[in-house]
């Protein structure tokens, strides 16, 4: 009986499918004169009617705005212009969820990145030697795991759940000796 458990165990883990398995977010922002915030779950599905918080960056244990997505998961909000910094955004749907930090600056200082921007990509366009150019990135950090790593945790926790078993029967048999 024992030795049909655990390749039955096995299969019936192994034959689980893959969307069971996606449990995370992908959180980004677009910065226009409002802030756009998109989120949607790992598999592309936008996360309709989530809750969404905002903290600005003086009080981030007061909730400054709350609100929820609309069905694509988009939510828009105009920030306080007089409060700078990064505003954190917590997003939360059927027990999944993420937060984003939201850089908020002056007019002028957006201007001057726009402007060492542009000024960065003529001269990168008009040299015929590369240069660095640095770029700001509006995504999130939210990780994304690789078809390998996803299968490299489920075998870790496949070994894991044997071993155990293996470890407290060998105690049992060697218990009466």
């Amino acid at each position: 009986m024992k030795q049909i458990l655990l390749p039955m165990f096995i299969f019936v883990t192994l034959s689980l499918p893959t969307k069971i398995l996606a449990h995370g977010t992908k959180i980004s922002y677009e910065n226009t004169e409002a802030i756009v915030i998109n989120a949607v779950y790992d598999t592309g599905k936008p996360m309709g009617k989530a809750q969404i918080l905002v903290y600005t960056p003086d009080n981030p244990s007061q909730p400054w705005l709350t609100g929820t997505t609309d069905q694509k998961g988009r939510f828009l909000f105009q920030p306080d212009s007089t409060k700078i910094g990064n505003w954190k955004v917590k997003v939360r749907h059927l027990g999944h969820g993420g937060v984003i930090q939201v850089p908020v600056t002056s007019k002028a200082q957006t201007q001057q990145i726009e402007e060492i921007q542009q000024t960065q990509a003529t001269t990168s366009s008009n040299s015929s030697t590369p240069e660095q150019v640095v770029s700001i990135s509006k995504e999130s950090d939210n990780l994304e795991y690789t078809p390998m790593q996803r299968g490299l945790m489920i075998a870790s926790v496949i070994w894991g759940c044997v071993g155990t078993a293996l470890f407290f029967s060998s105690r049992k048999k060697n218990a009466h000796i």
